[in-house]
């Protein structure tokens, strides 16, 4: 069924070379760029919501790892969907490598849902997002598209091991540093969306709080 979903994404590589290239993707650069341009500023205003948490996580450079869980839904902010899908991921960030681990259960949701553009574009159609408290939304680590998804019975799973956060940020052409990442989980506003065709802006998403 994987071999499937991936022969049907390829076939659409010149649709989505189109979609890619052409003035609407120019305008969504130039967006972009705008928004890379806010990110300092916005930034620093999580910062200063985050408050105990980011003394806690500031230090992350002298720290082995950091886990997080988050709980998936289509029916709560930033995802409102009314999704009957759902899922659960365990998160865990090791400062000495800089690099992040994700184990993420999805029910309700196939490969063959998930959202084509974001495939194609390289930055997969799963991602860790922040959702700061002015309304702006940056994406801070994207899981792209690859073996690491496995379709099961119910819906799919990832699982990606040591992915450098590095390699992320380049695909992203993100300018935040990794101790700048590592801080933001601090706060209450990271997390972790899986866009569809159906719902393109995310259909279900769960807010990643400390894994006890």
């Amino acid at each position: 069924m994987v071999a499937a979903a991936m022969s049907r994404r390829k076939s659409k590589t010149v649709q989505d070379n189109l979609i890619v290239n052409g003035p609407a993707a120019r305008a969504r650069a130039a967006s972009a760029h705008r928004a890379s341009k806010k990110g300092t500023i916005m930034f620093a205003r999580t910062f200063a919501l985050a408050g105990a948490a980011f003394v806690m996580l500031a230090g992350a450079a002298h720290a082995a790892e950091y886990s997080f869980r988050a709980e998936l839904n289509g029916a709560t902010v930033p995802t409102i969907t009314g999704s009957a899908a759902t899922g659960e991921a365990l998160v865990r960030v090791h400062t000495e490598t800089q690099t992040v681990d994700l184990t993420m259960n999805v029910s309700g949701l196939s490969l063959e849902d998930l959202y084509d553009h974001v495939i194609h574009s390289g930055v997969g159609p799963v991602h860790l997002h922040l959702y700061a408290a002015d309304g702006d939304i940056s994406l801070l680590v994207p899981f792209p598209y690859g073996a690491s998804y496995t379709q099961t019975a119910g819906g799919f799973s990832l699982n990606v091991s040591n992915y450098s956060y590095a390699e992320g940020a380049a695909a992203l052409r993100s300018n935040v540093s990794f101790d700048d990442f590592v801080a933001t989980l601090g706060s209450e506003f990271v997390y972790i969306n899986i866009h569809t065709d159906r719902v393109n802006d995310g259909e279900i998403s769960g807010r990643l709080v400390p894994a006890s």
